[in-house]
Parts: structure tokens; C-alpha cells; sequence
């Protein structure tokens, strides 16, 4: 069950514990200046806990619904969260999708098929918290050509 709003909106409810809650820490410390060193279409590795909880950031443009490719993780919680501009994650539940790509434990990724879903707009300070039974489709625009800025927090879990 994904659970998506703004990030300030999120960390009022304390609902979050362990490192899902550090996560959410790390992201309110988040600056633009943090993005100076990163390189368009790359991305960029932080180290929060070794490998229980690390960042990558990210710059980018939008790709078109059809160019998303629904993905999945077991290892690991993504906390998606918009710095700078505004995109669409389209999620499914797992129940719904069709297995497209064998699992790949080294990235902790497989891409699956899915017909449908819920088309969430992250826009700027806001997350989406993705579970490993969250599909999502994400780096959708939405029509707006301006560079996207974004953190995804990995948890283990």
C-alpha cells in the first residue's frame, strides 16, 4: 500500500519508525545545493547506513506513460521524493501485474507488466513510500519540460 502527500504533512502525523522515520529525517535536510554535483541522467550515491539505508539523487526529464517501465523491489521501501519540479508514478498492486523480467538481486529490481493503476503527481516536497507489493512506473511527465530533481531513500527492510 503506497502512502503518498507532502513530506512535512507526513513527518506531523509521526505514523513512521526505525528507518522509514530516518528517511523522512534525511529528506527534510535535502538542498538544491546538494544537486550541483549531479550530472544530468546520473545519478548520485549517499550513504546514510551502509546498506540499510542509503539515498540516490537523481536529475532528469520526464518520459512519456508508455517509455515507464513498471518495476518492483524485495529487498528494499522507496521513498520517492520531488526536490525540484514535478512528475507522475503510476503504481498497481502486485496482485494485478504479470512478472515481465526475471528478478535481479544485485540492482534489487524486476520490471513487470501492468494494465492499469493509480497515476500519483509528485510535485515538489512531496514522497510517495513505496512497498515492496507497490508496481510503480515512475519519471512520468506531466507535460512540463523543466529538469525533475529527485531523492529515492532506499530502506531495507
Amino acid at each position: 500500500m503506497a502512502i503518498f502527500g507532502k513530506l512535512e504533512d507526513l513527518q506531523k502525523q509521526n505514523l513512521f519508525k526505525g528507518r522509514i522515520k530516518e528517511g523522512l529525517e534525511f529528506l527534510t535536510r535535502l538542498k538544491e545545493d546538494d544537486f550541483n554535483d549531479v550530472v544530468p541522467g546520473k545519478s548520485k550515491k549517499i550513504t546514510i547506513d551502509g546498506d540499510k539505508l542509503y539515498a540516490s539523487l537523481q536529475r532528469y526529464h520526464g518520459k512519456s506513460y508508455e517509455n515507464a517501465r513498471p518495476e518492483a523491489h524485495k529487498k528494499y521501501i522507496d521513498l520517492q521524493f520531488i526536490l525540484k519540479g514535478e512528475e507522475y508514478i503510476r503504481c498497481a498492486p502486485m496482485s494485478e501485474c504479470k512478472e515481465a523480467t526475471s528478478y535481479c538481486e544485485e540492482n534489487d529490481i524486476f520490471f513487470l507488466t501492468a494494465k492499469d493503476g493509480t497515476m500519483l503527481e509528485l510535485r515538489q516536497g512531496y514522497v510517495a513510500i513505496l512497498f515492496p507489493e507497490d508496481v510503480h512506473a515512475p519519471c512520468i511527465t506531466t507535460g512540463n519540460e523543466d529538469e525533475i530533481w529527485k531523492c529515492v531513500v532506499k530502506v531495507l527492510i
